[in-house]
């Protein structure tokens, strides 16, 4: 056990002296804690008033949409790769090392803490948004903190034991998805229920996070029903769901070490994967790294374009031979189903819900948007070679993206605003502004890439990525919303539409100008990935 300590030390010494020696990274991460620091301190010397604070409950669903995410990123890769709570180098010091493997199991814990505190860190942000509307202080958000950091935990745990159970044997993960869907069936008959009996959605949102079907959901439910427990005076029901959670996580250890003593193979698969994704990345290897799992379907050869214009259509040809449907996949699929329920269930006034709809999709763009084919591209030679200006061959081989992010826009809004009858106009305006706003977030990217040789939206940046991207949308939104509270009804919400969209490409074609340089060094910097 002396060893495990001194990896887990020295692990921790190493990667403060490699953050000391390396300006650019010590920076950031200084910024980093600048701007949390500036978050809970403002929190302080904020006024809260009681009477516009919220229900707790809201804080509750909150928490669980934000675990159920991350437990459906787990049970995603269950089924595929498996979860991993090791890294290479365990697998090839600590596996072969005479060291009990149950005490190397919790090690692997123990690392995935690390992680999941990593991934929740954006959570000491809110602290002021928090403390406004909920009257939270500083020790609940540590709460919040803590809790999902178990929630996390126990997510990457159910993806080993998913993965050591029905590797290989199709009929078991049937199965077990049979039981993943069956556990939130009668939250999903709550839900329904509540939202097409209640006229307010608000309501009917409350009565579903207070209703025990809620709460009884493993994972995201237990932690949500002890954040609230906790933070409405009730430390036992509290603690009792806390407990809950711990022995789920300590029995599933046993579970896996029992159900298969030599567990080193089920996480070694998944441990491999993302090594030789992240040395792919470093060596610059990007067509490994961004490669499709599934096999390549040959549909049709050969490239369209000229010039510039090459680069999309070489990016069009590869996108439909990764996937049967090209853009319209799985997360496509979700996003038009989630936006057509809640159209349905608010009809009233069609214009503002578009907005809102269109406002929740941005912020879904903003942590799954990254360059993509546009990324890969740096590390060929193609885009080097093509006797064009830089800044035109920056914009064709970002527009794959800009094409993705349309189509995805076009049928979550035009479903959705066909069921609220929605203007034309605004329906097309919502479209163009997805689509505008994701070639703002690849000039961004791109900016950032060439000027600090990090890709910001990955690891513990994607925190300063944000508020980049919030920053630079800010000089647009202000405008839009003068305009808006000047000209009323669908003219205004058009006119502000037009002119976010005018800005978000103005911003984009910005940061290309700023970054076409990129383009006349092709022994560029690999790309950085924080750890």
């Amino acid at each position: 056990m002396n060893s495990l300590l001194y990896l887990l030390f020295c692990g921790m010494k190493n990667s403060v002296r490699e953050t000391v020696r390396k300006p650019a990274r010590l920076i950031m991460y200084l910024f980093l804690i600048f701007i949390i620091g500036m978050s809970v301190v403002g929190n302080f010397f904020t006024s809260h008033d009681p009477a516009n604070f919220s229900d707790i409950n809201l804080l509750g669903g909150m928490f669980f949409a934000l675990a159920m995410m991350f437990l459906l990123s787990s049970l995603s890769r269950a089924f595929k790769s498996g979860g991993s709570l090791f890294q290479m180098s365990d697998v090839n010091l600590l596996f072969v090392s005479p060291v009990a493997p149950q005490k190397i199991l919790i090690y692997g814990v123990i690392q995935t803490l690390k992680t999941a505190l990593v991934a929740g860190l954006f959570i000491l942000f809110q602290s002021g948004t928090l403390g406004r509307r909920f009257g939270t202080g500083f020790l609940s958000l540590l709460l919040i903190f803590g809790i999902f950091a178990l929630c996390f935990c126990l997510s990457e745990i159910i993806a080993i034991i998913i993965y050591s159970v029905t590797n290989g044997r199709p009929a078991r993960q049937w199965m077990a998805k049979a039981v993943i869907a069956l556990v939130f069936m009668p939250l999903a008959a709550v839900a329904f229920t509540a939202f097409t009996r209640e006229g307010d959605t608000a309501t009917a949102l409350l009565l579903v996070c207070k209703s025990p079907a809620f709460k009884l959901i493993p994972v995201p439910g237990w932690g949500a029903a002890a954040l609230t427990a906790f933070l409405d005076g009730r430390p036992l029901a509290g603690a009792l769901f806390l407990a809950l959670t711990a022995s789920a996580i300590t029995g599933l250890l046993i579970l896996l070490f029992r159900l298969k003593s030599d567990y080193y193979e089920d996480v070694l698969v998944a441990t491999e994967s993302v090594f030789e994704k992240k040395r792919a990345v470093s060596e610059g290897r990007l067509g490994f790294a961004s490669a499709p799992e599934q096999n390549t379907i040959v549909v049709k050869t050969g490239l369209t374009g000229f010039g510039a214009r090459a680069l999309f259509g070489k990016h069009l040809r590869e996108t439909f031979r990764g996937a049967r449907f090209g853009f319209i996949d799985q997360r496509t699929v979700i996003y038009t189903a989630i936006a057509a329920a809640l159209a349905f269930i608010k009809r009233d006034n069609p214009g503002n819900f578009l907005l809102i709809i269109l406002q929740y999709f941005a912020w879904v763009q903003i942590f799954t948007t990254a360059m993509g084919l546009s990324l890969r591209e740096l590390y060929t030679h193609y885009l080097y070679l093509v006797p064009e200006p830089p800044l035109k061959k920056l914009v064709w081989n970002s527009l794959n993206v800009v094409l993705r992010t349309g189509v995805e826009a076009i049928l979550i809004f035009v479903i959705a605003g066909a069921i609220l009858r929605a203007n034309p106009l605004i329906i097309a305006g919502a479209i163009i502004t997805a689509a505008m706003f994701a070639l703002m977030l690849v000039g961004i990217n791109i900016f950032g890439l060439r000027w600090t040789s990090v890709d910001i939206s990955t690891g513990v940046f994607v925190v300063i990525y944000f508020f980049t991207v919030i920053i630079v949308l800010v000089p647009g939104l202000i405008p839009a919303f003068i305009v808006a509270s000047v000209i009323t009804g669908d003219a205004g919400v058009i006119t502000a539409l037009a002119i976010i969209s005018m800005w978000e490409i103005i911003v984009s074609l910005l940061c290309f100008a700023l970054s076409k340089s990129i383009l006349d060094n092709c022994d560029m910097p690999v790309v950085k990935t924080p750890k």
